[in-house]
């Protein structure tokens, strides 16, 4: 066999399976779940983390061995908040996705909005980028995404920008979190499985954040999606 195997973030590897992928690594050979046999194997390996994994194997959380198996060539990627020049790019490549996506390939972000999304400090990076992006994309009525489309805006809560004062994230993402989720029900005409789905929750965390804000009442939750 040939090709590539990505595994993202590999800090958060249990021991068991870092013991698997060392074997793995050192033997050039994998046994299909359930079989006996071995299979010789000539991948190229590429693993991505956002730990410090010497100071994860000084805390015993990840094997020295394993670490200079994997840490042949390493590439640093700075992260999104030091070069701002990708994020109008990236804004841009998300809204093409997801406009395509959810039937509304006409949308584009106003003037404003691009320019306060370019001084953000985006702390979740690309993933986080892309996850603000999809939600707007979803909720945006018209052609524009305006500012307060996005995530985290509903109560007046701007997203951090750089040099501004430290603050609750927690207490700061409470609001936001519950009307984002009642926006995205009502979206979904109630639809718990696809509001799971879009959020990337599962039942069950969906269930306990809807309990958390008050949203299982039927009643409730009715007054909220009229």
């Amino acid at each position: 066999t040939g090709g590539t195997i990505f595994l993202d973030e590999i800090g958060s590897a249990s021991s068991s399976l870092q013991i698997k992928l060392l074997r793995v690594l050192q033997d050039k050979k994998i046994e299909r779940l359930g079989g006996v046999e071995s299979i010789a194997t000539n991948v190229r390996v590429i693993v991505s983390t956002n730990s410090n994994l010497k100071k994860e194997i000084e805390n015993g959380n990840f094997r020295q061995d394993l670490y200079y198996r994997i840490n042949v060539m390493p590439i640093h990627i700075p992260p999104l908040r030091e070069r701002r020049s990708d994020i109008k790019l990236l804004i841009n490549y998300f809204l093409h996705k997801f406009g395509s996506k959810y039937k509304k390939e006409n949308l584009s972000i106003s003037d404003e909005t691009m320019s306060r999304l370019m001084n953000y400090s985006w702390p979740g990076n690309v993933r986080e980028l892309e996850n603000m992006i999809q939600r707007a994309v979803i909720t945006a009525n018209g052609e524009y995404i305006d500012f307060d489309d996005l995530p985290f805006i509903g109560d007046g809560y701007v997203p951090k920008l750089e040099g501004i004062g430290e603050f609750s994230l927690k207490k700061a993402m409470e609001k936001p979190e519950k009307e984002f989720i009642v926006r995205t029900l009502k979206h979904f005409k109630k639809n718990k499985n696809k509001t799971a789905q879009v959020l990337q929750l599962n039942r069950t965390t969906l269930y306990k954040k809807m309990k958390k804000y008050g949203l299982l009442s039927k009643n409730v939750l009715k007054m909220f999606l009229c």
